[in-house]
């Protein structure tokens, strides 16, 4: 997943659908970047389980 194409705020593409234990990587590409762990229910709170901090 490519994250900052551009200079752009957005991840390309913009939704995958992966298996079970794929692995998948995440390209940050400019600026500052993390990706969170959280819940449509619950968005501004992380779940411990997966946080990048900021790239």
């Amino acid at each position: 997943v490519i994250v900052g194409a551009a200079g752009h705020l957005v991840f390309l593409p913009l939704s995958i659908n992966a298996s079970i234990s794929t692995i998948v990587a995440f390209d940050f590409l400019s600026l500052n970047y993390s990706l969170t762990q959280s819940s449509l229910w619950d968005p501004c709170n992380s779940y411990s389980q997966f946080n990048t901090r900021f790239q």
